[in-house]
């Protein structure tokens, strides 16, 4: 009875289930003791980011080093409390909008290279738009840590799509001897029992799974 249970649970966690494990792609300490309404954290099609807070930017590269830190009121002369956000970021490109400089507002561009800061500021009307969630990453600030995560790739047309995945154990107080089986399908109705080894892709979407059976 037990050998049945286990190859129930395995054939079901291979073809039913959906759930997506979020990979941390870097980890760093949380520049904000306290976050707080005005703190926000964006995210750069390059895996860098930037937190927002109170006036303050605190810019890191793709790796996870702050590399710069922007009083926006001291050397800008923006309100504390303003209405700025990030629409832009990469880990040597930054765009800020202002909207409250001057009754109008502006753009402040910064650039970084080679460890020199640089920056141009565009007198206009900024776009009033939100940074666009960019579908490879994800910031998040966790208690005293900054970490930036990895999302699942969805799949685009013309690249391999990858489906979620999940592990079959053997529990260690099971006894008796297993067969661990890879099955491939096209239609997720039909199996077909296949070795491991170099697939390339077809007319049809393959989908594998794995099977478990009790060893006669």
């Amino acid at each position: 009875m037990k050998h049945n249970h286990l190859l129930v649970i395995s054939l079901f966690l291979s073809i039913s289930s959906s759930s997506y494990a979020l990979d941390i792609l870097w980890q760093a300490s949380s520049p904000v003791a306290s976050p707080s309404g005005q703190t926000s954290a964006y995210c750069g099609s390059d895996g860098s980011a930037a937190v927002r807070h109170s006036g303050q930017i605190y810019w890191y590269s793709k790796s996870g080093t702050l590399q710069e830190t922007i009083d926006l009121v001291a050397s800008f002369g923006t309100a504390a409390g303003g209405s700025y956000d990030i629409p832009y970021i990469t880990e040597n490109s930054l765009i800020i909008t202002d909207n409250d400089w001057n009754g109008s507002g502006r753009l402040i561009v910064l650039s970084l290279a080679n460890g020199v800061l640089t920056n141009q500021v565009i007198v206009c009307i900024p776009p009033n738009q939100e940074a666009p969630h960019l579908s490879n990453y994800i910031p998040a600030i966790n208690g005293s840590f900054l970490t930036m995560y990895k999302l699942p790739n969805s799949g685009t047309s013309g690249a391999i799509s990858l489906t979620p995945t999940n592990s079959v154990v053997i529990p260690s107080s099971f006894t008796g001897n297993f067969n661990v089986k890879v099955e491939s399908s096209t239609d997720l109705v039909e199996w077909t029992q296949t070795s491991t080894g170099t697939f390339n892709s077809d007319t049809s979407d393959r989908f594998f799974r794995l099977k478990v059976e009790t060893a006669e």
